[in-house]
């Protein structure tokens, strides 16, 4: 029986004051069932998909059905699946654990082959994808990184967040400019500060992490 990590179950908003307009969020999954038992069900406007908490992906009906194994590892199964349409194809990201252990992935899915375009490990639960423009941002606890979607690079990223002061827990939705990022970090707790760290969009550059005074909720 898996335990799934307290924060990975709350769900992430985004304040209508704090987000640009910019920013695209990915939808999070259907999921039905828990554990091992768990399928994650979503479509789009091309096909529907089912996910299965071993990490089998399938779509189109019985007679052109078509499968492919995401990478979850043996023992380790799939929490949460969140997804957005990317150039006629799919961007997948999604959490795993195993009893453990938890982390998440950044995938991109070609729709007309299912196969993997490219994937990302993610060092990190609470994942949390966003699009702008060109632009593929993913947080996590004590983590965020730019990715470039086409290609699956990691652009820039920061780690090890979390262990400085406990806050980067959470990442909310992110406040864009057309030069930097601002990205909200919380314990997950309401009452606690919430800190902004800014990030120079293009070279990844921390510009600022200060207490933020905004009201960004992140349960």
């Amino acid at each position: 029986m898996f335990t799934q990590p307290l924060m990975t179950a709350l769900l992430l908003l985004c304040v209508p004051a704090l987000c640009s307009a910019n920013l695209l969020e990915f939808t999070l999954a259907e999921q039905k069932g828990y554990d091992f038992q768990a399928v994650f069900n979503w479509s789009d406007a091309n096909a529907k998909y089912l996910a299965t908490a071993k990490g089998v992906l399938t779509t189109g009906a019985a007679a052109t059905k078509k499968e492919l194994k995401l990478p979850v590892s043996k023992g380790s199964i799939i929490e949460r699946v969140f997804f957005q349409s990317y150039d006629n194809d799919q961007l997948l990201a999604f959490e795993t654990n195993n009893g453990e252990e938890a982390m998440g992935y950044v995938c991109r899915i070609t729709l007309v082959s299912l196969k993997l375009a490219w994937c990302q490990h993610i060092p990190g639960f609470n994942v949390y994808p966003m699009m702008s423009n060109n632009a593929l941002y993913v947080g996590a606890i004590g983590y965020v990184a730019s990715i470039n979607p086409a290609s699956g690079k990691i652009i820039w990223a920061h780690d090890g967040l979390y262990a400085k002061d406990n806050t980067f827990n959470i990442v909310c939705p992110a406040l864009e400019t057309d030069t930097s990022i601002a990205f909200y970090a919380t314990t997950g707790i309401k009452k606690l500060p919430v800190k902004k760290m800014t990030v120079d969009r293009k070279s990844g550059k921390i510009l600022e992490t200060v207490e933020s005074q905004e009201k960004a909720v992140c349960l």
